[in-house]
């Protein structure tokens, strides 16, 4: 049954070419994915056994890890956690629970040499990540690229490798960025499994609250565009929104020939937040995406069951949770990416709001999680509230949602169409497992605002 099973998955994705524009692939996808987060860009709050395994003390970063062990240790150290953290068994786990893509967060220095100052090291990460693309070939499941951590950190936070200031918008770290482009587009050029690559994003939630750093990141998308296009003439180039919102990208993406595709982060886990306000957010999600107007599909890259404040955690809650947010991700975009495949808490447990392997074995998720029973929004026919659905190609919402009908999923689901309202939520820190509170933004599509002090994965 498990031959039969990978051998349809194989010749369903070898079906399904990227041949056109993201418009033909990524309006038509369904996108059930799941992040490696940790996996090529440590987070300490994700795993923190890996940190005191090699006696790594006061560290939340890659840099820091590094840092203490020296470069010697820290490679063993890294390619021993490369190695065990996914196995084919893993993306055979994966493709089983009906997720159909991974989404891989990156250094740039898995790319390019770090200079002499960044304690980063560059080794085995591209022969790994050529693994799991072959993995992933046979188990039939698409892959995004995602350079996750850019010279000098586009953020200042620990998922870019570096907790710290923000040094990316210099001119030096922004042609360094796009030497890593360059290579990671040449990598799936040469790639024997280049095939299952369905988007390299270009960046990771940078900071982009002023108005010069965001043009400098609308001329480093263009030329990250160009690069990319140059190599893959119909390779979907995506890109973080900043948290500007699908709306605060439509001026930018025009032109959906382009081969753009937006990826947005939606999180619940501020203070502010409890879980009738985080349902109705991401019940709005929908309508949100169909206001923007935005040539270029939407897709939810990184998202998450946890919520904080007053809310039912129950196993029943928490499906629910699971489950309408998969149909808000479908319906309203391109679809999302669970963050994220392994999340220990400090015991070495799994974590029931963000590690999603964890939720499985729970049974919140389970064999039965894309019929989209539990969906808690509107369980009625799916009208946008600004145009009439399936009237304008440049719209990611309309042109997947089409008429008031149901609508077929990726793995023969017949699922009921629906109808979306809500608002947004506040502001709020978030509460690791272990009690770190970090500032956080409740619902992370936002009108033409940022937070400096934002920190999400």
């Amino acid at each position: 049954m498990r031959l039969c099973t990978t051998i349809a998955a194989a010749l369903s994705l070898a079906s399904s070419s990227l041949a056109g524009t993201q418009n033909d692939f990524w309006r038509n996808f369904d996108a059930k994915g799941i992040n490696l987060g940790n996996w090529l860009i440590l987070e300490e709050w994700m795993s923190p056994a890996l940190f005191s395994q090699y006696s790594v003390t006061g560290a939340t970063d890659e840099w820091t890890f590094c840092q203490q062990l020296g470069s010697d240790q820290c490679t063993r150290a890294l390619q021993s956690h490369w190695q065990s953290f996914v196995q084919e068994t893993d993306v055979l786990h994966m493709r089983d629970m009906g997720l159909n893509l991974i989404r891989i967060p990156l250094g740039f220095w898995a790319l390019i040499d770090p200079t002499a100052d960044e304690p980063y090291v560059r080794s085995t990460q591209m022969d790994n990540v050529e693994r799991i693309l072959g993995y992933a070939s046979k188990a039939g499941i698409y892959v995004v690229l995602d350079l996750h951590g850019l010279p000098g950190s586009q953020n200042g936070w620990d998922h870019s490798g570096h907790q710290g200031p923000i040094g990316w918008y210099t001119s030096t770290n922004m042609q360094r960025s796009l030497n890593a482009v360059s290579a990671l587009s040449s990598f799936v050029k040469n790639s024997a499994n280049g095939g299952v690559v369905a988007a390299i994003e270009i960046a990771n939630e940078p900071n982009i609250n002023t108005t010069s750093t965001k043009n400098q990141y609308q001329t480093y998308i263009s030329a990250a565009q160009k690069i990319i296009s140059a190599d893959n003439a119909t390779m979907p180039i995506m890109f973080h929104d900043g948290f500007a919102g699908p709306a605060g990208w439509t001026s930018f993406v025009k032109d959906k020939s382009l081969n753009y595709v937006l990826d947005v982060h939606r999180f619940y886990f501020g203070g502010s937040n409890n879980a009738e306000k985080a349902q109705t957010d991401v019940c709005s999600f929908p309508a949100t995406v169909n206001a923007a107007n935005i040539a270029a599909p939407v897709f939810v890259g990184e998202w998450s069951i946890s919520v904080s404040g007053v809310f039912l955690d129950t196993t029943t809650w928490r499906r629910q949770f699971l489950e309408t947010q998969w149909a808000a991700w479908i319906h309203g975009g391109a679809g999302g990416a669970f963050w994220s495949y392994k999340v220990e808490n400090p015991d070495g447990s799994e974590n029931n709001g963000w590690s999603y392997s964890g939720i499985y074995a729970q049974g919140i998720a389970n064999a039965d999680t894309f019929k989209l029973q539990n969906n808690q929004c509107t369980a009625s026919s799916y009208a946008p509230s600004t145009a009439t659905a399936g009237s304008n190609s440049n719209n990611a919402v309309n042109t997947k949602a089409g008429s008031n009908t149901a609508k077929t999923t990726a793995t023969g689901t017949n699922v009921a169409a629906v109808t979306f309202a809500g608002t947004a939520a506040g502001t709020g820190v978030k509460q690791t497992s272990d009690g770190h509170r970090l500032p956080i933004v409740g619902g992370s599509i936002l009108a033409g605002a940022f937070l400096s002090a934002l920190l999400i994965l």
